[in-house]
This record gives structure tokens, C-alpha cells and sequence, in this order.
């Protein structure tokens, strides 16, 4: 098993296992497949391949089988200073429960707060999904707020931020 940054070649890849990610488990995103497959080019798409240094995407592979990503971006979330975000985790159906999840997050905090900066991360994900948050909290993550859903909202089940209490 190897983790490291997606390389530009590597950007359908990508690519084609986020759509994966949408169409099989849609209830763990917030992007319908619908919408991203309708994208000429998804955002960590373009990143992966403009090799950004303050964004990218980390992949799990097997072999050479890319069987898993997570992305950052050092965007400084709800107005955070040195803080980057943590989005799209994703471990093929068939890879799960052998804590490739887990060895992935490691892999992608130790490479995000590498970068000049980069002091605190922070990410989102639904209430609905208790094996991500699993995975999250095992890494170092804590809840610290739940974001409810409008009652006319698309999304269906609250957020919870969570953050990198190691930071």
C-alpha cells in the first residue's frame, strides 16, 4: 500500500474515482454525481493538474490502483488564519475496514502541515456517516460545531465540523 500526492498525470484518475465516490455513496457528500459529472473539469481535477503547493489531492494506491483519496486546500476556512481544510475522503467499497481510511488522514495531515503556514486543519462531514467521523477521531480530530440543515436544504442532515486537536 502506498499514500502520496497525485501527481498532473494521475489528475483523471482522480477523476474517475470521485465520480465513484458520488454515485455510490451519495449520502456522504454534499456534490451530487449528477452535477459533477457534468463538470468539463471537477476542482481537484484542475489542482492536480496546475500542481498547486497550496492545495492537492493524497491517493491510496494498491499496486497501482488508486483505491482511496482525501484533498486539502489551504484556504483558511470561516476566516482562519493558517488553517487549511480537509475535503473528499474516499476508500473503495471493497478496500474498507483495514484502516487504509485511517493510514490515509495520517498521511495527508503530515504532508498538509508541511506546507509554510499551515497550523490547524479543519474539515466537514455529515452527521450521517459514523464511519468517517470513526476514522476522523482516531487521527486526532474533535467535533467543535454541528452545522443544522435548513429545512429547505438539498443536504438532508447536519454537518459537523471537526478539527485537528493535535494543532
Amino acid at each position: 500500500m502506498q499514500f502520496r500526492k497525485l501527481e498532473k498525470s494521475e489528475s483523471l484518475l482522480y477523476r474517475e474515482l470521485r465520480l465513484e465516490s458520488l454515485r455510490l455513496d451519495p449520502d456522504a457528500y454534499t456534490t451530487t454525481f449528477k452535477d459533477a459529472n457534468a463538470m468539463a473539469k471537477l476542482f481537484f481535477e484542475k489542482v492536480i493538474e496546475d500542481e498547486e503547493s497550496a492545495r492537492f489531492a493524497m491517493g491510496a494506491f494498491d499496486r497501482e490502483l488508486l483505491i482511496g483519496h482525501f484533498c486539502f486546500a489551504y484556504d483558511q476556512p470561516f476566516g482562519l488564519t493558517n488553517t487549511g481544510s480537509l475535503v473528499q475522503m474516499y476508500v473503495k467499497p471493497e478496500f474498507r475496514g483495514r484502516g487504509i481510511g485511517q493510514k490515509l488522514a495520517q498521511a495527508i495531515i503530515g504532508k498538509a502541515l508541511a506546507i509554510s503556514g499551515v497550523e490547524a486543519l479543519l474539515l466537514e462531514v455529515k452527521a450521517n456517516n459514523p464511519s468517517a467521523i470513526a476514522v476522523y477521531e482516531k487521527v486526532g480530530f474533535e467535533t467543535f460545531d454541528v452545522y443544522p440543515i435548513p429545512m429547505d436544504s438539498s443536504l438532508g442532515t447536519p454537518l459537523i465540523r471537526m478539527r485537528w486537536k493535535n494543532a
